[in-house]
């Protein structure tokens, strides 16, 4: 039974059994791939991490948290972007592949309660997968391209992580393999190099955070060689990625449009002129370009922002959004509009994370704006939603056709 909705929704997305993997091919405009049941949502101040409302996820859904615990995979790591939620607001979903009692949590801006009422159900070839990194789940952003998509009508499912990296879903293949190869499209919004993993930093040696500090502390020649092995792997993930997508035994109609988007404030055309600006490490036209060539890409959007005229300056967000959720209790979240009241100091987004989880409180303690010059501004997401849109569009005309 859901928790009262003053206090919160919840998503669960059920994939149905009828998603066999005897059937191939055969086009099935009506199969339902997944439903969706509401959001619980995180712009709760008072809630200090991701685990802690992992468990209040699975503990609404009535699930075994042991086994749901043993398959959250790679989306179920405690990250920092919870710490964002009073910047950037987002909601704990759960995916329940083949209706197993375990699930895998996303972070999205898109499950508004209003937008995805409980029970309405999700048709193959009717919505549209986001992967990448940060930039694709919105970091310090107000208002993200997925959610801005989502306000138009687009049923969004975004499987977004920080420091993501395709392996992340290679290694989840068999539990989000019918989602992925129904979807109308897949949008992968350009991952950094140095997620992907290095002879001098394997993955189960290293985060991807680990094997930048790591390359920091390297010499020219060894940076210059972690670089192009990273870059191999990933071109080599992407790859399979693309594969998996096209061939899978689970799809039920067209391959979904495989979509690369170029999210970031380096110019294509010349890479970014710092290995640290995202996406790190593609420091060269001619790695954009072998990104670009791989085998089954149908599409590639160029939106990067390099010339904005707001690309280079700090990005300032206001720390107010645990305030502003429709129907929670006013007096229960009052959090920042009461903090905000004797502070007025703008700072690193470090500083809000770092005091969020001091204090068990989103809100921080000394901040009532935070700025940064890393993740993709406002105006970033706003040319993404811009080039997303048509193609989308497009995409789901397609599949229905």
């Amino acid at each position: 039974m859901p928790l009262s909705s003053s206090r919160r929704g919840a998503l669960v997305v059920a994939l149905t059994a009828s998603l066999s993997h005897n059937a191939a091919t055969a086009f099935a405009p009506k199969v339902i791939v997944a439903e969706w049941r509401g959001c619980l949502m995180t712009n709760v101040s008072h809630k200090p991490t991701a685990s802690d409302l992992i468990h209040e996820t699975f503990a609404w859904a009535g699930t075994d948290e042991a086994k749901a615990a043993a398959g959250c995979g790679l989306f179920c790591e405690n990250w920092d972007y919870f710490s964002d939620r009073c910047v950037a607001p987002r909601a704990n979903c759960v995916v329940y592949p083949n209706g197993e009692a375990y699930g895998y949590v996303l972070s999205s801006s898109v499950a508004h309660p209003a937008l995805y009422p409980s029970g309405t159900p999700i048709e193959a070839g009717k919505y549209v997968v986001i992967v990448g990194a940060a930039s694709a789940v919105g970091t310090v952003v107000e208002t993200p391209y997925d959610r801005r998509l989502a306000d138009d009508g687009f049923d969004i499912l975004n499987f977004g992580r920080g420091s993501g990296a395709p392996v992340l879903y290679l290694n989840d293949w068999s539990a989000i393999e019918p989602i992925f190869a129904n979807a109308a499209a897949v949008v992968v919004n350009v991952m950094a190099i140095r997620s992907s993993e290095n002879s001098f930093c394997t993955y189960e040696e290293c985060t991807a955070t680990q094997r930048m500090r790591a390359w920091e502390a390297a010499d020219a020649a060894t940076q210059e060689a972690m670089e192009a092995q990273s870059f191999n792997t990933s071109l080599a993930e992407h790859a399979e990625l693309l594969r998996l997508i096209a061939e899978s035994p689970l799809r039920r109609g067209p391959v979904p449009k495989r979509i690369l988007l170029w999210h970031s404030i380096c110019d294509p055309s010349r890479g970014c002129a710092r290995p640290t600006d995202f996406p790190q490490w593609y420091t060269s036209a001619e790695r954009v370009d072998r990104l670009k060539a791989l085998d089954g890409w149908d599409l590639y959007l160029d939106a990067n922002y390099a010339l904005a005229s707001d690309a280079k300056q700090f990005a300032t967000v206001p720390i107010d959004k645990c305030d502003h959720y429709p129907g929670t209790d006013a007096a229960f979240f009052a959090g920042c509009a009461r903090r905000n009241a004797s502070v007025e100091a703008t700072c690193p987004t470090s500083v809000l994370r770092n005091e969020a989880k001091v204090s068990e409180d989103a809100c921080g303690l000394s901040c009532k704006y935070i700025r940064q010059n890393y993740y993709p501004i406002e105006k970033g997401h706003d040319i993404c939603y811009a080039v997303l849109k048509p193609a989308l569009e497009t995409a789901l005309a397609e599949y229905s056709s």
